[in-house]
């Protein structure tokens, strides 16, 4: 079972579950693959939400370095994945995956309290 709060999602692509896991060697390995720190690729992938586009270069590249730990896979592999899965589900994960690789377990705990508050709130709006 993935370890929530140390960087790892699982995810099942067709029918098979995978791993995907951010340690300090996957993220050494996404810098030297982008040219980028962690801290600019993070920055890039808040810019790309914000913005609402997509750079299936550096998303597969993300995806490949998570993948790396528990399965090996090339780049290509990864993009045959990607062909394969329902990408928001992948996408999903991969930047769960992702966003929780660095956080201390207090953090993990001041996150989760954070989402529950807001959908307890709800939107203030009647039904």
């Amino acid at each position: 079972m993935a370890n929530k709060i140390k960087g790892q999602r699982s995810i099942e692509i067709n029918g098979e579950r995978y791993t995907v896991h951010y340690d300090f060697n996957a993220l050494a390995e996404l810098e030297e693959a982008t040219g980028k720190d962690t801290s600019d690729i993070m920055q890039e992938l808040a810019k790309m939400q914000e913005e609402q586009r997509l750079s299936i270069t550096f998303l597969r590249t993300l995806a490949w370095a998570g993948f790396l730990r528990h399965h090996g896979l090339t780049l290509n592999e990864v993009g045959e994945l990607m062909s394969q899965s329902e990408l928001p589900q992948l996408f999903s994960a991969v930047g769960e995956a992702f966003a929780t690789s660095l956080m201390s377990e207090e953090d993990w705990e001041s996150a989760q309290k954070k989402g529950t508050a807001q959908k307890k709130r709800g939107t203030g709006k009647k039904s």
